[in-house]
């Protein structure tokens, strides 16, 4: 899943968060989730950074991504006590530093 936005100053779309689901078990038992930050260099995104502090099962469902100088600010689905595996019901909110310079590119 990816969003796009702007928290730079470089223009719509300058900059994406991404979340990837990948294989984190190679016996392919298990999925895994990064959140990842990419930042448009020309007409390519080149990869920023991950934030390995944001835990949950993905985006909550209809969530949007806001993009805030600097930062992004989004809500996961996280499982609950005795939520199955399947259906998480918890919410966590995340702000995450995207740039430390706004306008910067970098």
């Amino acid at each position: 899943e990816v969003y796009y936005g702007d928290s730079t100053g470089d223009g719509p779309q300058a900059d994406a968060l991404t979340f990837v689901y990948y294989s984190g078990d190679p016996t392919g038992n298990g999925i895994a989730l990064a959140t990842a930050y990419f930042h448009r260099d020309g007409s390519n995104y080149r990869f920023m950074k991950t934030f390995p502090d944001v835990f949950g099962e993905g985006p909550v469902k209809g969530t949007t991504v806001r993009f805030l100088p600097g930062k992004a600010r989004f809500s996961m689905a996280v499982l609950r006590a005795n939520d199955p595996r399947c259906c998480p019901t918890g919410r966590a909110s995340y702000t995450v530093t995207l740039n430390a310079a706004p306008g910067t590119g970098r």
